[in-house]
């Protein structure tokens, strides 16, 4: 009975505070303790509009389960107010979870709950009003989830495959020299050598993946049938066919709807290496040898507009084998991690690979859960619980990219991509397609990609997710030298590193350091020595710094340079950029191998930068572009940047059908495309800026002309076709004209199909017969504009057995008598008395026939005697 009542109480509250929207029963935000409510601060179209998280203490939930039915939702008949008080439906947030029930329940899971309202009621003092009633212990307002990435600058990949089957590169793959993440040697628009995740030792040496470790990835859908991920896509043992690849929490269904973010993320982590397709997965095995890579679960909270719980998503995948949950998404706003969302991620770290007795059945115990640090430029996230794993972005030259959080609840950085400096990442996309991305959704994967590695090799039991994190963090490349005002973790994650540790027997030092200036490019050489043992370092690190340094220390800046295909004693020389403008650098080399060991420094040297020039923009011919309606024309440009930056160029117009055309990078062109544009002059500007802000920019004018209608130049002549079998043809430019001198576009309509066809294209038609009778045709000419002139002619099909058409017969009103030519002639009608009931002459022409009203005519029989130009022609007339 106490039950009843304490469900009653919720439900009584519940309805009478929704009814007047609870404007009566919410206490003002500012008394509603913090610890009761999330979400309050949130900008209100931050949130969910329409559902809340409820915790109910353990008696209550009891109560709730007892009145659920099979389909997951609380059914409460007996108080009646429940179906009107707002609450559309309500169920558990983390559902039954059958054998591993037990365990759910021990975490206190069972205990949170789903509640969904109609849009009439305020979600946010819907919230407020559940603090009052009993048995509630903690209600969440749901922050609008959104994927971690930028969606503007998606970019599919369309150019050839490069070729990835000599050098430094261990897989056939044709896209993994695009793969820079992976190995950066410095081609790279803006980068520094050796800004990457160091992956390719880790595939010769250690492994390339396992597919005992399954990942999670809680995102959009994956491409299941992707070319590149379908070999290493997880398949549910409980499911088949289409279901068996995960779960779609935005829709309630084991349907897996692929999606583009997603598909991305994927292929950074697991797409199949060695297989001669597309691009490589950090963790994507090696298909030439026949060994799989991790297994990629989908867990799908995002599909078109809807979403689902993440929370959710994870302590799924905990349930069905995951042992990394992959996280590129995040909240609309900052804010603290959601209770619920905490209480998921406690529930993976303990859980995962773990079987409902407590035995560990997975590559390790527990699980990792690893979050993108998110895009806002802020160092607030609602990611930052402690116990998650979050990950930053940097660009291709060590320093964070524009869009990363930062802050001191970061653990690590990786590649990211910064398309305003000119490099994205490269991965898989849906249909078998490849894309470039940037974001700290794309640095995620590959920290998610390295720990999948890591528990590939050390997999077995005892292994802990501590250990990994360790691993990943202990290992990482100090970048904080390039990142002075932000705090991007442990540093650049470095996966040999994260294999093979620190340490082993130092290469000499490296001789005859020369460095040169342009801008604020140096241009270095140097003599390679010997490792440690005879044959060449695996790197020489150029250290610099603004102060003239002696040994190597944490605030150094550097270069990682690899040796690929180099000997001791060759001498090395690149390009170093990205340095301050008009300021003295101190430099030294140094040689290493891939585990950290780094030799004595070089002689040290010191060089001057110089200043920034700006982009140019070089006009080849014109700025001012004049052209027709019709017509459509570019101004073409060359761009370069004498000190080599990497710039990006930017069209100032907004007028529709003048646009840039960049197929050509450094040719831009800026076209008008004259149909789209009204008649007028309209200015624009092309902006060339490089990434320091130096800018070029280059006015131009474009005019199109006034547009002048087609018009009839001559008319067509009516057509007469005496048989049904003879065709005849029309050029219709033969007839139009237009003064701006467009190609003309026509057009036809027949008021009467029974009796002409017309056929043919570009003007030329071919007119067949169908039907004796007569019919108009109007042509009509028009311009890209739309404007247009038209002229009709006339058709007239007639049997070439006579001369003469006398129709209807039988007549009940008018009588009409047509003639093969003009002609005239008297026409003559008797009655069956023989009487002259009508006598007339008549002109008469093929396409103006005679006309003779008989509507007063008596009913009967008529003779027609009709005399023309000598010939007689007889006739039977009936009367209605």
């Amino acid at each position: 009975m106490k039950r009843f009542v304490l469900l009653f109480t919720i439900v009584s509250l519940l309805s009478a505070c929704t009814a007047q929207v609870m404007d009566d029963c919410v206490p003002q935000d500012s008394l509603v303790p913090k610890d009761k409510v999330f979400g309050l601060d949130l900008p209100r179209n931050a949130v969910d509009p329409v559902r809340l998280n409820v915790l109910f203490d353990e008696e209550t939930a009891a109560e709730l389960e007892r009145m659920t039915s099979q389909d997951g939702y609380v059914q409460l008949p007996q108080v009646k107010s429940f179906s009107s008080n707002g609450i559309v439906r309500m169920r558990r947030l983390f559902p039954e979870a059958g054998r591993f029930e037990a365990r759910t329940r021990a975490a206190g899971l069972h205990r949170w709950y789903e509640v969904y309202y109609d849009t009439s009621v305020s979600i946010t003092k819907a919230a407020t009003g559940w603090i009052a009633i009993p048995g509630v212990e903690y209600v969440e307002l749901n922050p609008s989830l959104h994927i971690v990435g930028d969606p503007v600058l998606v970019r599919e990949v369309t150019a050839p495959p490069q070729t990835a089957t000599s050098g430094p590169y261990p897989f056939n793959d044709p896209r993994l020299p695009s793969q820079w993440s992976f190995y950066n040697k410095g081609t790279v628009a803006s980068s520094a050598p050796g800004c990457d995740i160091n992956i390719f030792p880790v595939w010769e040496r250690f492994t390339t993946g396992s597919p005992e470790v399954i990942i999670g990835v809680v995102d959009g859908g994956i491409d299941y049938n992707h070319e590149d991920l379908a070999a290493n896509m997880w398949h549910n043992p409980e499911k088949q066919g289409d279901s068996q690849y995960g779960y779609n929490f935005a829709a309630d269904s084991y349907t897996i709807n692929p999606e583009n973010h997603g598909t991305h993320v994927a292929g950074t982590i697991a797409a199949v290496n060695n297989n001669g397709i597309g691009v490589c997965g950090v963790a994507g095995g090696d298909a030439a040898k026949g060994q799989p890579g991790v297994k990629l679960m989908s867990c799908q909270i995002f599909d078109g507009s809807n979403s689902g719980s993440g929370a959710a998503a994870i302590k799924w995948s905990a349930d069905h084998g995951a042992v990394i949950s992959q996280n590129s998404w995040g909240f609309e706003h900052e804010s603290e991690t959601p209770k619920s969302l905490v209480a998921a991620v406690d529930y993976f770290i303990k859980n995962a690979g773990i079987d409902e007795n407590g035995f560990q059945t997975g590559p390790m115990r527990g699980g990792l859960v690893i979050f993108a640090a998110g895009n806002e430029n802020t160092n607030r996230s609602g990611n930052s619980y402690e116990a998650i794993f979050d990950v930053a972005a940097v660009g291709a030259d060590y320093r964070r990219a524009y869009y990363s959080n930062y802050g001191d609840w970061v653990d690590i950085s990786a590649p990211g991509g910064d398309a305003r400096k000119g490099n994205q990442v490269m991965s898989t996309i849906v249909n078998n397609k490849y894309g470039v991305f940037q974001g700290t959704s794309m640095s995620c994967p590959m920290v998610s990609g390295v720990a999948a590695l890591l528990i590939s090799l050390y997999q077995g039991e005892g292994l802990t997710p501590d250990v990994i994190e360790r691993k990943l963090t202990e290992s990482a490349t100090p970048i904080s030298s390039f990142n002075k005002n932000y705090k991007m973790g442990a540093g650049l994650l470095d996966a040999y590193r994260a294999f093979a540790g620190s340490g082993g027997q130092a290469p000499g030092t490296p001789t005859m350091l020369k460095a040169s200036v342009k801008s604020n490019n140096i241009s270095i050489s140097v003599l390679i020595p010997e490792d440690g043992s005879g044959g060449t370092p695996d790197a020489l690190y150029i250290y610099y710094n603004k102060v003239n340094f002696s040994t190597i220390t944490p605030d150094l800046m550097f270069a990682k340079l690899y040796l690929d295909g180099m000997a001791p004693g060759d001498t090395l020389e690149t390009t170093l950029t990205g340095f301050d403008f008009n300021t003295v650098f101190y430099l030294a080399a140094a040689a290493g191998n891939l585990s950290g060991a780094i030799s004595d420094l070089s002689q040290r040297m010191s060089v001057t930068t110089r200043f920034n020039t700006p982009p140019v923009i070089e006009a080849l011919g014109s700025t001012e572009l004049t052209i027709k309606p019709s017509e459509k024309g570019s101004l073409d440009f060359k761009v370069y940047d004498a000190d080599g930056h990497f710039y990006l160029i930017d069209f100032k117009n907004d007028t529709p059908g003048i646009y840039l055309d960049t197929l050509v990078r450094d040719c831009p062109k800026i076209v008008a495309n004259g149909p789209e544009i009204a008649s007028g002059s309209y200015s624009a500007k092309l902006e060339v800026t490089d990434i320091y802000g130096a800018a070029a920019i280059q006015d131009v004018l474009i005019t199109v002309l006034e547009n002048h209608a087609p018009r009839v130049k001559a008319a067509i002549d009516d057509k007469i076709f005496s048989g049904k079998e003879r065709t005849d043809e029309i050029d219709c430019r033969d007839f139009f004209t237009d003064d701006d001198g467009e190609d003309l576009k026509y057009s036809f309509s027949i008021d009467n199909e029974t009796v002409i066809a017309m056929s043919g294209e570009g003007g030329r038609y071919r007119l067949t017969p169908l039907d004796y009778g007569y019919a108009t045709v109007t042509v009509t000419a028009s311009d890209v504009r739309g404007e247009s002139a038209s002229q009709s002619f006339r058709v007239l099909v007639r049997d070439v057995r006579s001369n003469v058409d006398i129709y209807p017969n039988p007549v009940s009103d008018f009588l009409y008598v047509r003639t093969s030519s003009a002609a005239t002639a008297s026409l003559k009608l008797i009655d069956v008395l023989g009487m002259t009931v009508y006598e007339k002459t008549l002109t008469i022409t093929p396409f103006e026939p005679a006309k003779v009203d008989m509507t007063a005519f008596p009913s009967g029989i008529y003779t027609l005697i009709l005399n023309m130009a000598g010939e007689t022609t007889t006739g039977r007339i009936y009367k209605r």
